[in-house]
């Protein structure tokens, strides 16, 4: 339950923390997404506690179809805004980053299987 980041020193982990790439498809798993709060995240640059502001729900089109959306967003230097589908578990659909250079990267969902239980 710690973390170093680079040649910081050692901290001890928040419960609950998240890595950059994870912490996508564990805002479903929050109790209340849909009020924010804030996760502890480690980057390969630092670890530390983000925001997330709600932006409200939204119906989105992707290439998977359209679908009723929680707009989230992480603010800082680097802009990440996430859309979870109510209709599939509060995945993301929907990513999009911007860098502190103002460069975006937007991901969608092409196609969404879900397996019978």
């Amino acid at each position: 339950m710690k973390v170093r980041v680079g040649d910081q020193a050692e901290q001890p982990l928040d419960q609950g923390a998240q890595d950059l790439l994870s912490f996508n498809y564990q805002l479903g798993f929050l109790p209340y997404p849909e009020a924010g709060g804030s996760l502890s995240i480690a980057t390969g640059r630092k670890y530390g506690i983000y925001q997330l502001e709600v932006l409200g729900d939204e119906e989105i089109v992707v290439p998977a179809g359209t679908l009723r959306t929680l707009h989230l967003r992480a603010p800082g230097v680097n802009t990440t805004e996430l859309w979870l589908a109510y209709e599939y578990l509060m995945l993301p659909v929907k990513i999009r980053h911007v860098d502190k250079k103002g460069d975006s990267l937007v991901q969608v969902a092409t196609k969404i299987e879900v397996s019978p239980n």
